[in-house]
């Protein structure tokens, strides 16, 4: 009954975000642990986890609802291209801040990616998925996000068989 309350307070979280489109002061930790509970439940039969490791205190002046799209593309992309439902790992999100930024990591330890598909990740309609419920679209509209409308960057770091890190660098105030 818990966990069916948790899903319903993050489902309302979510949906009250990404209908407002309105800037508002929100705790980093609550947006990521919100799409992460929604994730959870469409991928509640595998043996990998996701961990939010953000600390709790982290607020941003901003738009919650735009970066909760942006967090929940690459979790939602870390656990299709990262791992096979069997296999043991972990999709993690973390943060730090510097200055006037704050630099989010969404972090996998999954079979990576070579440089050839790194190099073209960004490239609309673009993806290793096609026919299996990818459009590629994904990882260019999370920049579009970021860099449009969050005023950051986003960056992406992988290597074969050692995972692939996602760096989302923004200022606190939007």
């Amino acid at each position: 009954c818990l966990r069916a309350a948790n899903l319903i307070a993050s489902f309302k979280n979510i949906s009250v975000d990404q209908t407002s489109e309105q800037r508002r002061i929100f705790k980093l930790h609550d947006v990521a642990n919100d799409h992460i509970t929604m994730l959870r439940t469409a991928h509640k039969n595998v043996k990998w986890t996701f961990e939010n490791t953000i600390s709790p205190e982290i607020s941003c002046d901003g738009y919650p609802g735009a970066l909760g799209q942006v967090i929940s593309n690459l979790l939602h992309n870390a656990a299709v291209h990262a791992f096979e439902p069997t296999d043991s790992g972990t999709i993690t999100i973390s943060a730090e801040i510097k200055d006037d930024y704050v630099t989010i990591y969404v972090t996998d330890n999954g079979k990576g990616m070579s440089e050839v598909i790194l190099a073209r990740i960004w490239q609309p309609f673009f993806t290793t998925k096609l026919g299996s419920g990818g459009s590629g679209l994904g990882l260019s509209i999370c920049r579009n996000i970021v860099v449009g409308i969050l005023g950051g960057s986003l960056i992406a770091s992988s290597a074969e068989g050692q995972g692939t890190c996602f760096t989302l660098h923004l200022p606190l105030t939007a």
